[in-house]
């Protein structure tokens, strides 16, 4: 009997978004587990593995930058995909050195979604 894949991470601070890519994910038949801020996110990680993350950069507390940077420090190779709504030029080099799998510009197109999960993770 093949285990269980590992659930996808949400870290979204805005319900309604979280909600959003949660329900989806979950319609595709994936394990989702979501996240509202930069603290819960980093706990969950540490107590759990997961097949991948999205993250939102400007969460309250600690910033979406922030927890990938901690989460990669510790020697966690999660494929991360950035969502954000203020994607700027400069913002690439801050996120270089962190194995940024994509960077998604908010509002999302669930298409896109679907598209970068099929990509890191697979069919459910």
């Amino acid at each position: 009997m093949m285990a269980a894949p590992a659930p996808i991470l949400v870290i979204e601070d805005e319900p309604a978004m979280r909600l959003l890519v949660q329900d989806y994910l979950e319609y595709l038949g994936y394990s989702v587990v979501g996240a509202p801020d930069g603290e819960t996110a980093l706990s969950l990680a540490l107590g759990q593995e997961f097949a991948m993350a999205f993250v939102d950069m400007n969460l309250p507390g600690i910033s979406g930058h922030e927890v990938m940077r901690r989460l990669r420090e510790q020697g966690n190779r999660t494929p991360m995909v950035v969502l954000s709504g203020n994607l700027r030029e400069s913002y690439a080099d801050k996120i270089a050195d962190l194995a940024v799998s994509e960077v998604l510009e908010k509002p999302v197109d669930l298409t896109e979604i679907e598209r970068v999960v099929l990509g890191i993770v697979g069919a459910a």
